[in-house]
């Protein structure tokens, strides 16, 4: 049952930031959940080496996360640093 959550939140985490739109940041957390579906199914399976592409995939997905302002202390510090395209500064 893992194996197919992991695939289907996948496959629509990978649809989401494909589409190029501004909701393609809502990939991310469907990246992190396939992750972690993936990691249960590989510990299960004994499949050594698809558990450590699974946590790297996580260490990715947690970036996105970060990178697309899902976590609050990201978001203050983002709105610190960031330069919008247009604006002079």
């Amino acid at each position: 049952m893992s194996q197919f959550l992991g695939f289907i939140l996948g496959v629509s985490g990978a649809s989401l930031v494909a589409s190029n739109r501004p909701y393609s940041r809502y990939g991310f957390p469907l990246f992190m959940a396939a992750n972690f579906a993936m990691i249960v199914y590989a510990a299960q399976a004994h499949a050594t080496w698809l558990l450590a592409q699974q946590v790297a995939f996580t260490a990715t997905s947690y970036w996105g996360l970060v990178r697309n302002g899902f976590l609050p202390w990201h978001k203050a510090k983002a709105k610190q640093t960031t330069i919008h395209p247009g604006s002079r500064t």
